[in-house]
């Protein structure tokens, strides 16, 4: 995120208030790959419009992107749907328009709400890598590609899911998943999750990379104190 990018982004927002002066009291926050540094100058501007009160949930059409209004409602749904992609966004947002005082509280407080539920989180996250990864090797014994393309791809989304929790950080949309991971320091688990998912490999390489995943997995939670008599019954957690 450059001082540039933020300088434009704030005169984007003038502009637009003065056509919607009912967002003169949100918070108005930059996220997507401008707020997380992996944007072009062709990027989407992907703007967020917190509000104290509660207006209908609305996409509004800007220049080259949108803004999602949200109230507490859509707040809510926001949390409830996927707290780890929410913190992950808040957690990168940048603050454009601050006109709304509650909004630094509320994104502490989901930060919070994080960290108290992060380590069900993780283990869950673990639980839901082990049953794909089940199915995935199970498919990999038979000849049904597309079988084999959706539980190899669900393997690998968890565990890059489970890694990040396990480190004690918010996941984002899958769209930027395997980046996070590797800035995380798991470039070898990428490695492992992009030979799963290739269906130009053969399907022992697939299956040895899936088997060194949960290897490399195993290895990362053993390191954060993972509690492997209780994770035993793994199922529990699903």
């Amino acid at each position: 995120m450059t001082k540039t990018w933020i300088s434009c982004g704030q005169s984007m927002i003038q502009s637009i208030l003065a056509d919607r002066r009912d967002l003169k009291d949100t918070a108005i926050l930059l996220v997507g790959s401008r707020a997380y540094g992996r944007a072009s100058e062709t990027s989407d501007w992907d703007l967020l419009a917190l509000a104290s009160d509660n207006p209908p949930r609305e996409t509004i059409d800007v220049p080259q992107g949108d803004i999602e209004l949200l109230g507490r409602d859509g707040r809510r749904a926001r949390e409830s749907v996927d707290l780890p992609i929410w913190q992950f966004e808040l957690s990168h947002a940048v603050l454009l328009h601050d006109g709304w005082a509650g909004a630094g509280a509320y994104r502490a407080g989901v930060a919070a709400q994080f960290a108290r539920i992060r380590q069900a989180l993780a283990e869950r996250a673990w639980a839901e890598f082990r049953l794909f990864r089940n199915q995935a090797f199970a498919s990999l014994d038979r000849r049904n590609d597309a079988t084999v393309a959706i539980t190899s791809a669900l393997a690998a989304r968890y565990a890059a899911r489970a890694f990040l929790l396990w480190q004690g950080q918010p996941y984002p949309s899958d769209k930027w998943l395997l980046d996070v991971v590797s800035d995380a320091g798991g470039s070898s688990m990428i490695d492992r999750c992009i030979t799963l998912v290739d269906g130009g490999r053969s399907r022992a390489e697939r299956a040895q990379a899936l088997g060194a995943l949960t290897k490399a997995l195993d290895m990362q939670m053993t390191g954060h104190a993972a509690d492997w008599e209780r994770l035993g019954d793994w199922w529990f957690s699903l």
